[in-house]
C-alpha cells in the first residue's frame, strides 16, 4: 500500500510541474502577443 502511495504522490507532482510549464508558457507567449500588439498601435 505505501508503494502505490508514493508512486501516486510522484505521479500528481510531475503533473502539477508539467501543468505549471504549460500555464507559464502560455502567460508568457500572451504577454508577447499583447506586446506584439501595443507596438502596432503606436
Amino acid at each position: 500500500m505505501q508503494k502505490t502511495k508514493t508512486i501516486l504522490v510522484t505521479v500528481l507532482l510531475i503533473f502539477l510541474n508539467v501543468f505549471g510549464l504549460i500555464a507559464f508558457l502560455i502567460l508568457f507567449l500572451r504577454s508577447k502577443n499583447k506586446r506584439k500588439a501595443i507596438s502596432r498601435k503606436k
